[in-house]
């Protein structure tokens, strides 16, 4: 161990680094070969009963419902806040001093201000 810590300080390489073989093929060329290996598979001698593949359907299309629900939800939640905002404001007496500047100054000059 110290050995190798002070052949690192002095700029050699230690000998376990210098006895490892380098990779002959860069991460591109694995990926290809793990691509091919996935894509072009040999015979496999396997039997899924109904039960299982139908178990597998089921699963797969709840994952299908609960993304494609999530996704919904996360659209539609800020449109719905925006229209409940916009039907509040909508309900919400219009005074007439607010519709008219004027009215307010009028009305006090009456005696019927808007409480």
């Amino acid at each position: 161990m110290i050995e190798g810590i002070r052949e690192e300080r002095s700029g050699r390489e230690p000998a376990a680094r210098a006895a490892r073989p380098r990779a002959r093929f860069g991460p591109a060329a694995r990926l290809a070969v793990l691509g091919v290996a996935l894509i072009a598979p040999g015979a496999a001698f396997a039997y899924v009963g109904p039960g299982a593949g139908l178990g597998l359907l089921g699963i797969v299309a709840a994952v299908l419902a609960a993304l494609v629900m999530g996704f919904y939800g996360l659209v539609m939640w800020p449109i719905r806040k925006l229209a409940q905002q916009r039907k509040a404001q909508a309900q919400k007496p219009v005074r007439e001093h607010e519709t008219r500047p004027w009215a307010q100054r009028d009305a006090a000059a009456r005696g019927t201000e808007d409480r």
